[in-house]
């Protein structure tokens, strides 16, 4: 969702879309109608992205893909590498591996993602979000 923003050797890779930033609504709207399979969210150490939440984990599941993720919090309380993701650091190399790995890996791209969506749904149930602020 970076839109106009996207590193031009990115977007213009085949049926790769880079779709610019949309409002709450049409996010919705786009993410009902829209499947992926796979998800990209970088992450830049800074104080900035550190109080940043796991809502992309959420948002890639909900699509129905595997995410590859910046080794990083907020990505590390929820991704478990080679489970329901892959986390990667800093460097193109390591981007380039875990993408073709899931592109030439297609049935181990597929359990991460169905883990992914089991995990994003435990996360989203209403009752333990409901239970979580009971509580605090």
């Amino acid at each position: 969702m970076l839109g106009s923003y996207t590193p031009s050797a990115l977007a213009k890779l085949p049926r790769v879309e880079t779709p610019k930033p949309l409002g709450w609504p049409a996010f919705q709207t786009y993410q009902r109608s829209r499947r992926l399979h796979i998800g990209l969210s970088p992450l830049w150490g800074s104080p900035f992205n550190a109080g940043k939440s796991f809502i992309k984990f959420l948002d890639i599941a909900a699509m129905g893909g595997v995410g590859v993720y910046s080794n990083r919090y907020p990505y590390t309380e929820v991704v478990r590498h080679g489970e329901n993701g892959l986390l990667v650091e800093d460097d193109a190399n390591q981007w380039h591996a875990a993408i073709s790995y899931l592109l030439d890996n297609p049935r181990d791209a597929a359990r991460m993602a169905h883990q992914a969506s089991i995990d994003a749904s435990n996360i989203g149930d209403p009752a333990r979000a409901a239970d979580f602020w009971a509580n605090f």
